[in-house]
């Protein structure tokens, strides 16, 4: 039947075998909903269900970040205690991906326990790329089966203020300001990533037609109508990171650093917990390592649970195998300045917080930190301008745009002597101005900066160079500051005079108004760009400084 809504859920409704099947065929669910029917009781004042107001508030999730149909199933009439209907069966063996609601309830229905046991053995031992087609929604703190140890999970339940018993978030019913929602978010945004990911690969390979089956035809009542391929953006995932492990404390500060990356585009590594022993451990991370481009790591002062066969810790040997399996990678490490480094007693690991290169208190710009690392590690080494020009020296000439003119005839002059030339961007855009004069004041050998029309142009430039300094392979060779004559006086065709430098040289305050180290004074060239003689000795000592220094 045609869908009427961009989300919809349903249950067990038909008897027939046969008819079920075909019916999970052609309108298979994308998300399957696993649960002890135990968890959905209703706890006044709540209106409903813990589990029913759950897939609610995903199935609005779900709407806004797929844009396209979805189909969840769920059962409504199953007891505890009684066997997988044939329907049940059917929407399992179909489903895209399962969300397993964990739980005490959970783990001691054996009806449960038949669901997980067998999609498990189809989604995860037999399909090697099913990515994330297993959720784990933890309910409360219980002992994980063997058959989802790995999977990672999301936690809906804190550890009470006074007590420390597990209580389940949103209970009896979500409230504002509740980790709920941002953990609800992040499930949703999960499970649209995959299943569009799913969406794609099935637009690729088209499937063999679907015949219905002898039932079908003694139910002229039910017309059913096979769903239309829907159209999705093929996104692309601009980088992959590795955000290390954490212990319960850090969960949070985690997902949220998770959540960020992932608003971002970028994918979050790894996608199941690390085993516990040593080698498969390791061999793990070389893979997950492998794809990534950055390891990412917060800490605190616990040092983590230990690996089963080996006496090493989880948290640290993250780090050295980050160090040194799939070729070193990129780190970034955080700690909170709270944590008194006299009192770690353990000392691998009170030198694994003194080398965090972050010490702060303040996640949000952690994660600024970290995306900004990511643009400077994704961006191109830019190419030499020596090269592409065929030139040995290059000289910025940095100018506002109103002096454009000025810049153009100190161009001819340079490149006369056989200099490359960068010039700043003429652009309107403040950013694409400083982006710009960032790159050059890096790469060039000399930069030229001319002091016509807007002086205060000057001293922002001598600012950026300062930051830039340290970024340079080698120290700048020259700096000269074309010191142009006043716009009233341009039309007469008065010189300007450079007032050009190298560090080191010190000059009288009164022969340089812009208080730096200056070389010489002498005039250079005039507004219509013709070499005057008082220049020649100034310029050619310009010339020699970049050419020989």
């Amino acid at each position: 039947m045609p869908r009427s809504s961009p989300g919809r859920v349903t249950g067990s409704s038909y008897k027939d075998a046969a008819l079920t099947e075909h019916i999970a065929q052609i309108d298979p669910p994308d998300v399957f909903i696993s649960y002890a029917h135990n968890d959905d009781k209703r706890m006044p004042p709540a209106t409903e269900g813990w589990i029913t107001q759950f897939v609610e508030g995903l199935t609005n999730h779900l709407s806004r970040k797929l844009g396209e149909p979805f189909h969840i199933w769920r059962d409504y009439q199953l007891t505890v205690g009684a066997r997988l209907t044939p329907d049940i069966k059917a929407q399992l063996g179909a489903s895209a991906t399962i969300v397993i609601f964990l739980s005490p309830s959970y783990l001691n229905s054996h009806w449960c326990d038949a669901e997980m046991t067998e999609f498990l053995a189809r989604e995860v031992a037999k399909r090697e790329d099913a990515g994330r087609a297993v959720f784990i929604v933890e309910c409360d703190d219980v002992d994980r089966p063997e058959a989802v140890k790995d999977i990672l999970s999301i936690r809906f339940w804190e550890p009470a203020p006074r007590s420390g018993r597990p209580q389940l978030l949103g209970f009896p019913q979500p409230v504002m300001n509740d980790p709920y929602h941002d953990r609800l978010g992040d499930l949703a945004f999960s499970i649209a990533k995959e299943l569009k990911r799913q969406r794609r690969a099935l637009r690729a390979v088209p499937g063999p037609p679907v015949v219905a089956p002898e039932s079908v035809a003694q139910q002229p009542d039910r017309e059913v109508t096979p769903r239309a391929p829907q159209s999705s953006p093929n996104t692309v995932e601009p980088a992959t990171v590795y955000l290390a492990e954490v212990g319960e404390e850090l969960e949070d500060f985690r997902d949220q650093i998770k959540r960020c990356l992932e608003q971002y585009g970028h994918s979050v590594l790894p996608r199941k917990s690390l085993p516990s022993e040593r080698a498969a451990f390791e061999e793990a991370m070389r893979a997950d390592l492998a794809e990534s481009l950055l390891f990412v790591q917060i800490l605190d002062e616990k040092l983590g649970k230990k690996l089963d066969d080996a006496d090493v810790r989880r948290v640290r040997h993250q780090y050295d195998c980050a160090g040194s399996l799939a070729g070193p990678k990129p780190i970034m490490q955080w700690r909170s300045r709270q944590i008194e480094l006299a009192k770690v007693t353990n000392e691998a690991h009170r030198k694994l917080l003194e080398g965090a290169e972050f010490v702060d208190d303040d996640p949000d710009g952690f994660k600024a930190e970290i995306l900004k690392r990511i643009d400077k590690l994704r961006t191109p080494p830019p190419t030499d301008p020596r090269d592409e020009q065929g030139v040995d020296n290059i000289v910025f000439v940095d100018a506002e745009r109103s002096d454009k003119a000025v810049a153009d005839s100190i161009v001819e002059i340079l490149e006369k002597h056989r200099f490359g030339v960068l010039l700043p961007s003429w652009s309107e855009e403040v950013a694409k101005v400083r982006a710009t004069r960032k790159a050059n004041m890096t790469y060039c050998d000399a930069v030229l900066l001319v002091n016509g029309s807007t002086p205060d142009w000057v001293l922002e430039s001598f600012d950026q160079y300062r930051r830039v300094k340290k970024a340079r392979a080698a120290p700048i060779k020259a700096i000269a500051l074309w010191d142009g004559p006043p716009r009233s006086r341009c039309e007469s065709g008065a010189a300007g005079r450079c007032i050009w430098f190298k560090e080191g040289c010190e000059a009288p305050r009164n022969r340089d108004p812009y208080g730096h180290k200056i070389l010489d004074i002498g005039v250079l060239i005039n507004c219509r760009g013709r070499e005057s003689d008082p220049c020649s000795s100034a310029f050619g000592k310009f010339v020699e400084t970049v050419r020989n220094r």
